[in-house]
């Protein structure tokens, strides 16, 4: 009856082992941050994180900044904001009700699939958002990878 106790803990053991190393690979995957092809704004990781966060409002041209992110609750809007924006879900939640509250600002467009963000900064000279970097197309330009 042990060995078979012990069989079975190794066996969730090594399910558990393998779901995390595959989440580990989702998670690690390469992401970029693009724009419109003809958006000529230099970009930093601290430039990109104050555009997401509504401290700046405009490309080096002047123009408005309109940027796009993922549902709340996806892998690649989490792993951006604690790539980037160096903050919990939580926090920014917080972040954005207070911005809204007192009129500063206006969290971005949320999109539900890459092929939306994509269609969305390929037609947007305003337009900001990222995307898996496997999923780029000639119809964007990437400004930064994380």
């Amino acid at each position: 009856m042990f060995n078979a106790v012990f069989r079975t803990l190794i066996k969730q053991f090594v399910l558990l082992l393998l779901g995390i190393i595959l989440s580990m690979q989702a998670i690690a995957t390469e992401f970029a941050v693009i724009v419109h092809p003809k958006n000529t704004s230099t970009f930093t990781a601290a430039k990109i994180s104050r555009m997401f966060l509504s401290k700046i409002k405009s490309f080096d041209n002047g123009s408005p900044v309109e940027f796009y992110s993922y549902d709340f609750d996806t892998d690649i809007r989490q792993a951006f904001e604690a790539k980037i924006l160096k903050k919990t879900p939580q926090e920014l939640k917080s972040y954005w009700t207070k911005l809204v509250f007192t009129g500063k600002g206006s969290p971005p467009h949320t999109i539900g699939t890459d092929a939306e963000v994509l269609y969305q900064i390929s037609k947007n000279p305003n337009g900001i958002g990222y995307i898996p970097i496997e999923l780029v197309t000639p119809e964007v330009k990437v400004v930064y990878t994380y």
